[in-house]
């Protein structure tokens, strides 16, 4: 009796199943992803991103502006198609993923109005007058990447200061800004999420009045206390 060699058992794999199970279950992880792959999982409930909204330059966004919705002029060669933002989004969406959400303002690649210099002292000059900054000309954040970078900062914030009573409102504003992709549109960010930072400066007297036991008698206000009628009357505590 001659001794067999072991049989092995042979089973059929795929190079790169586990890491990439998404393809080769065909489960793909936005809507972009089943039109770039043909899946088509996303055939019922899902209204496809046009280019218009994919990609594009800045425009001037200002009805007293001559060139309003007209592409952003630079010292450099730019692309003039312009981005156009979803005005008036369908009220019935089903999906409501991040991804499709904020391609009605942003672009989820960047805007295309990325400038390329010959050399690096035409950079830095760009730079140095406020022409070029780096992180407005890079891709949206996922939602992963928001989700890791709050929890971070999150983190950070609670060993600074474990018994603050405003850490929740700074975390808070955080969490606006990077939702609101404020290194793309860091003044639509700052327009969207300076309700945050008025209230953590109102949690911040309120808790340095109760630390250092502050107390005053406050005056009736006068008759004519704001410069115009319009004007918000905040309410300080």
């Amino acid at each position: 009796m001659t001794d067999s060699p072991p049989r092995i058992k042979v089973t059929g794999t795929v190079l790169g199943a586990e890491a990439f199970p998404e393809v080769i279950g065909k489960a793909p992880l936005n809507p972009q992803m089943d039109d770039d792959k043909k899946f088509g999982k996303y055939h019922w409930g899902n209204e496809p991103i046009p280019i218009s909204r994919r990609t594009g330059s800045r425009m001037y966004n200002s009805v007293y502006d001559n060139r309003n919705h007209e592409a952003v002029r630079y010292p450099w060669a730019s692309d003039a198609r312009t981005f156009h933002p979803n005005d008036h989004p369908e009220p019935d969406r089903i999906n409501t993923q991040y991804s499709n959400m904020v391609a009605d303002h942003l672009p989820e690649g960047g805007f295309s109005n990325t400038p390329s210099f010959s050399s690096n002292w035409e950079r830095l000059l760009a730079y140095h007058h406020g022409l070029y900054l780096p992180s407005m000309h890079g891709a949206t954040k996922t939602a992963d990447e928001i989700r890791l970078a709050v929890n971070d900062f999150a983190a950070k914030v609670e060993a600074d200061d474990p018994k603050s009573a405003c850490k929740y409102l700074m975390v808070e504003e955080f969490k606006c800004l990077k939702a609101a992709q404020a290194h793309i549109d860091p003044h639509g960010a700052g327009t969207k999420c300076v309700k945050w930072f008025n209230e953590w400066r109102q949690c911040a007297w309120d808790q340095e009045k109760m630390i250092r036991g502050y107390s005053y008698i406050e005056d009736r206000r006068a008759r004519k206390h704001k410069p115009y009628i319009g004007k918000p009357d905040w309410q300080y505590s």
